[in-house]
């Protein structure tokens, strides 16, 4: 078991690392050439912003040692929306944030669990249970967004096949 202090420090390093993604990923988004300014201040608020504050909840909860266990559950839930969120928008190129937003997420929940006084197998399955549930909620949006995506081919489709023709212009 790792003391107070050398979790401190491993937490210290997580974030330290975690902040140089999150730099990165806005320094890409500011150097993109093909959006606009608010395109940019969307994307940069809408990922960036939303994982560091999901980060920060989470961590600080974990780190402090919160005894409130609806809290650290909270924060958990929060950093796994945001973890499926952040892989969904980027479409998979911010998964090293995600991987660690669902760090923080698994320890918010394990020190729940322990302040629930779980112990063992039924610690394990309350842990799974916990996952499963949060999962399945944030699940629901991938067939949401998978309907939108097919409405929109659709429609584009639609407006491509019967649309009226035009005249062709000289060059």
């Amino acid at each position: 078991m790792t003391s107070a202090r050398e979790r401190r420090r491993i937490w210290i390093s997580v974030s330290v690392v975690y902040a140089a993604m999150l730099l990165v990923g806005a320094v890409g988004v500011a150097t993109d050439g093909e959006m606009s300014v608010r395109e940019k201040v969307a994307v940069e608020v809408a990922v960036v912003g939303v994982a560091a504050l999901a980060y920060a909840i989470a961590l600080t909860a974990l780190v402090r040692a919160a005894p409130n266990r609806a809290l650290l559950i909270g924060a958990a839930a929060f950093a796994l929306i945001v973890a499926f969120w952040v892989g969904l928008v980027t479409l998979g190129i911010g998964f090293p944030v995600s991987a660690v937003l669902l760090l923080v997420a698994i320890g918010d929940l394990d020190r729940a669990f322990t302040l629930s006084g779980f112990r063992g197998t039924r610690r394990v399955v309350a842990f799974i249970a916990a996952l499963a549930v949060i999962a399945a909620f944030a699940g629901l949006a991938l067939p949401v967004v998978l309907a939108v995506a097919a409405a929109a081919v659709a429609v584009g489709a639609w407006k491509l096949l019967f649309r009226g023709r035009r005249p062709a212009t000289p060059t």
